[in-house]
């Protein structure tokens, strides 16, 4: 997926490590559930704004690792490279992007694309199986 920001394109595409070693699922569930009960409250803003900026950040490391990596396992330049992330997130702002277009956005890349998309896929299909041939609810 491609996200435009200041006449540049960004390839989003979030790769196993990044997903395994953060808590950015929970995060994005989390986020996900307080929308849809309208939680407005200033934490949920603020936690709002935090997951988006990660999930962006996230989302550039395989593409983009020259200007946005760092060392998942260390950590080592997060605090660097989550800046110039904010300051991306305020660009796509400043040209008319809203932060829940831009969570939705990224959260159907992560959640419903690449091997995530792929695993739960595998998921349905194994229990679909196992409905076909259970055993207990056949005729034979």
């Amino acid at each position: 997926m491609n996200i435009i920001i200041k006449d540049t394109n960004y390839k989003i595409k979030y790769g196993y490590l990044v997903v395994s070693k953060s808590e950015i699922i929970p995060r994005v569930i989390e986020t996900m559930e307080s929308i849809s009960k309208e939680n407005v409250e200033p934490e949920f803003i603020t936690k709002l704004m935090s997951t988006v900026a990660d999930m962006l950040l996230y989302g550039l490391q395989k593409a983009h690792a020259d200007e946005y990596g760092f060392n998942f396992i260390t950590k080592d330049g997060y605090d660097e490279k989550y800046g110039k992330v904010c300051d991306l997130i305020d660009d796509y702002i400043e040209d008319g992007g809203k932060m829940l277009d831009l969570f939705n956005i990224l959260s159907e890349e992560l959640l419903n694309k690449g091997f995530l998309a792929e695993m739960t896929e595998s998921e349905q299909t194994t229990e679909k199986k196992l409905e076909v041939v259970n055993p207990s609810e056949s005729n034979i």
